[in-house]
């Protein structure tokens, strides 16, 4: 009989419970103790079960209650000290977790490994409502979260297509000075090595999955007035963000000067150096106003004292063409999706309403106060159109927000709608996003729908998985009502899972 059943049940050094053995292993024990058990209070969602094995081995484990649970052996390869970590427990719930050892020399042994989660982190929510499919194959979806008007619940999910959530961490708002990013821990990013990028409040951090804090740059060291709404990875490992900037111009018939916001971007890495950086104020016309130009932004100007300017260009999203090195931009305030060539910095084209472009069709409309575009695996430009302020539109006649595919050709500098959502008219003016999903469907979040009828009504948040060639949802999320959400995206991983390949 195997270590574990002639011992029977015990408890861990923290107090949760043992585990208790199974069948008899070929040749005689294969663990040298019972499994401990170790709960991590700053993330009761990640629990590690530590074994001694009685040789070098491999160690399996499943949990019996929920086939949510992910387990992982932290040790590459073989080893006689054995860690397997299990994500997406859920809190305060008790569970049995069925372990599967194999050692080199052909002995096995399995086991059963009983605890009780610890309690959840403060604002957790533990399940959502969905409709739909609810395979639990699909990737997670992840999303950035606060409660409309609080700062104190502001977290990062990701929620499994049962709508459980399987990932959960914190990132509280504070009250700041200055005011113009969102409080909610915006653009989450899953790294190669499993911790978490994303941007708050005027910072880039790097957590990991238990929620501590591995890196923090601050707006200054980027060279920035404030950084703000997007980060992305590049493939190097660097990192690109947006930044606002502040600058004066003289818009006839005024004579004195109005302080302007421009858009920066700033490629840095890690360690916090600066390889790259580029301003919108040097390369676009300051003189182009468009709708929401008079919206105002507070910035940290010299001395750190409060500075309001105008929100010129409004900068909300980056995209980078790894095979040309070109980088996009989305000016929500230009109405213009703009392509920027790393090696020159110049702006190669202006995607939009006035820009460079000839859209075909002639019942086509362009985008106008857009968000999130990405580049495609098929060379499409993907991107969530909110309609909003479009100067084309008769007066008090509101735009249908939409999701749409663009093909460009840049030779002939025409742009095509090749896909696009097909959905009863609404209206969401601010934020959202849209992704493809590797069944090809659109992964949409609409952060902040408006009903034009009943205004007291506030606003909502839905994530959708939708079939645009149809129009179909498979699968929806309901964030909910006065909920703000302004990036989700798909991804098959919980933090702390590396990328296959990953070190």
């Amino acid at each position: 009989m195997g270590l574990l059943a002639a011992l029977g049940g015990c408890s861990s050094d923290d107090g949760t419970q043992g585990g208790q053995g199974g069948s008899a292993g070929q040749g005689g024990q294969v663990l040298r103790a019972l499994p401990k058990v170790v709960t991590h209070p700053e993330q009761p969602m990640v629990v590690d079960i530590e074994l001694e094995l009685d040789g070098p081995g491999h160690v399996s484990a499943v949990s019996e209650e929920d086939p949510g649970v992910r387990a992982r052996q932290l040790q590459p390869g073989s080893a006689e000290r054995v860690t397997v970590r299990l994500r997406g427990v859920q809190p305060e719930s008790a569970h049995t977790v069925t372990l599967d050892v194999t050692l080199e020399d052909g002995r096995s042994d399995q086991a059963m490994v009983d605890f009780t989660a610890l309690p959840p982190a403060p604002y957790f929510v533990g399940s959502w409502q969905v409709q739909g499919t609810k395979d639990l194959s699909q990737p997670f979806t992840w999303f950035d979260y606060q409660s409309s008007g609080k700062l104190e619940d502001a977290g990062i999910y990701a929620v499994d297509r049962a709508g459980t959530t399987r990932a959960y961490l914190p990132r509280p708002g504070r009250v700041k000075t200055f005011n113009p990013s969102p409080h909610t821990p915006t653009a989450p990013r899953i790294l190669a090595d499993g911790s978490v990028a994303f941007v708050q409040e005027g910072a880039f951090y790097i957590v990991d999955e238990l929620g501590r804090e591995q890196v923090k740059l601050t707006s200054e060291q980027l060279g920035v007035a404030e950084v703000h709404h997007e980060l992305i990875e590049l493939p190097n490992g660097r990192f690109m963000a947006l930044g606002w900037q502040l600058h004066e111009h003289v818009y006839p018939p005024d004579t004195a000067p109005t302080v302007i916001a421009s858009d920066a971007i700033v490629e840095f890495d890690a360690a916090g150096t600066v390889h790259w950086s580029w301003d919108s104020f040097d390369h676009l016309d300051p003189g182009r106003k468009r709708a929401d130009f008079d919206q105002q932004v507070k910035l940290p100007g010299a001395g750190g004292q409060e500075v309001t300017a105008k929100d010129w260009t409004h900068a909300n999203g980056l995209s980078y063409r790894e095979s040309d090195g070109l980088v996009v931009m989305s000016l929500r305030h230009q109405d213009w999706v703009v392509g920027i060539e790393r090696a020159t910095g110049n702006v190669r084209w202006r995607l939009g309403d006035e820009g460079d472009f000839q859209l075909l069709g002639a019942s086509e409309q362009w985008f106008y106060h857009q968000h999130a575009p990405e580049f495609q695996p098929d060379g499409t430009l993907l991107l969530y159109d909110n309609a909003f302020q479009n100067p084309h539109l008769p007066a008090g006649e509101r735009g249908a927000v939409r999701a749409i595919g663009l093909r460009l050709d840049e030779t002939a500098m025409t742009a095509t709608i090749v896909a696009r959502t097909q959905d009863p008219p609404y209206v969401s003016p601010v934020a959202g996003d849209v992704d493809r999903l590797p069944d090809g469907h659109w992964l949409m979040l609409d952060s902040f729908i408006l009903d034009p009828d009943d205004p007291a009504a506030g606003t909502r948040a839905r994530i959708r998985a939708i079939a645009p060639e149809t129009g179909d949802t498979s699968w929806a999320l309901v964030v909910g009502q006065a909920r703000f959400s302004y990036r989700a995206m798909p991804s098959t991983r919980l933090p702390g899972e590396p990328l296959v390949g990953a070190p």
